[in-house]
């Protein structure tokens, strides 16, 4: 667990140093990755479990930038390019709205996408 700077914003990621399929959890609105990662405890054994607190989530401070789904898509694509590149994605409500935009935006960045609670037509 660390700080890096996702766009000019201290953030905060989760990233293990495990040689696994990587997965990026991405958590809901108002929330934060404490509830995601209680999930990526049964995904550990096979995945190499990653997830990080959007601004103004979780343990990232917030920022005086809107909150915005284009601008959340632009930071989970950073923080993927950050901390390897392709991986599978798993988001639950906004987390999976967001998991959307990045996947139709980033197609190289997602190898598969679960959402779950998201919005399918806005």
């Amino acid at each position: 667990m660390q700080y890096l700077d996702i766009l000019g914003h201290e953030t905060w990621v989760s990233v293990p140093d495990k040689d696994r399929e990587p997965l990026l959890l991405l958590h809901g609105g108002l929330t934060s990755t404490a509830h995601m990662l209680q999930v990526g405890n049964f995904l550990d054994p096979k995945y190499r479990v990653s997830a990080f607190d959007r601004r103004g989530h979780g343990r990232t401070a917030d920022s005086a930038e809107p909150f915005h789904y284009d601008t959340m898509a632009d930071e989970t694509i950073a923080v993927l390019e950050a901390i390897g590149g392709p991986s599978h994605i798993v988001g639950w409500s906004d987390g999976g709205n967001i998991g959307l935009i990045v996947a139709s935006r980033r197609p190289d960045l997602v190898k598969r996408l679960v959402v779950i609670g998201s919005n399918f037509w806005v």
